[in-house]
């Protein structure tokens, strides 16, 4: 049993990127490790009002074999992540992009807005 527990949390199929999210004065901000992923492979979304959606696919590498592994540390597969932040945002200025493996979300703070969902193009 503890043989498939640990199994399932160490395949690399199962990992999520790692994120840190700032709870700055007038906007949030959030990074997330995302080494070796293309713009194309990365889906922001806001959900409601408050939930942030990351969704993508770390793809394995050209000539994979996971059976002639000796070694493996590096992620494969889908992820998804959701971070609910706590105050209304200004939908309409929300960003983000990627750059040497960081994905970077700013999300500024509104006083009221209302939204029913909104993809966030990645520069």
């Amino acid at each position: 049993m503890r043989r498939t527990f640990d199994d399932f949390f160490n395949d690399p199929c199962y990992r999520k990127p790692a994120i840190d999210v700032y709870n700055k004065s007038d906007e949030y901000v959030l990074h997330a490790d995302v080494p070796g992923i293309q713009k194309s492979d990365v889906n922001v979304e806001l959900v409601g009002d408050n939930n942030l959606v990351i969704e993508g696919e770390f793809k394995p590498y050209k000539g994979f074999d996971r059976n002639k592994l000796l070694v493996n540390e590096r992620d494969c597969g889908k992820f998804r992540r959701e971070i609910f932040l706590s105050c209304d945002l200004q939908v309409d200025k929300m960003s983000a992009v990627i750059e040497n493996g960081i994905l970077e979300v700013r999300l500024p703070k509104a006083q009221r807005t209302s939204s029913t969902g909104r993809k966030i193009e990645i520069n």
